[in-house]
């Protein structure tokens, strides 16, 4: 499995600079330094498609370089 800018329009990847997998098999990515209009964070299910995405260029401007998603699934309780 891979993804780029291609599977995803209108978004650039700019530095990717976490992946994360879920229990879900969705995965996590944290799209650092990718300008103003491209989400920070992004949601993608195994067929490529995006779940959820986040976008705070006010608060995290051009530098986001880490998130992470808590997985009920594999939280510590």
């Amino acid at each position: 499995w891979a993804l780029t800018e291609a599977d995803l329009p209108g978004i650039k990847l700019g530095y990717v600079a976490q992946v994360q997998r879920l229990s879900n098999g969705n995965t996590v990515i944290v799209n650092c330094h990718a300008g103003n209009k491209s989400p920070q964070i992004i949601e993608v299910n195994p067929a490529k498609k995006i779940v959820w995405s986040y976008l705070d260029f006010e608060t995290f401007g051009n530098s986001l370089p880490v998130g992470f998603v808590i997985d009920d699934a594999t939280a510590i309780r």
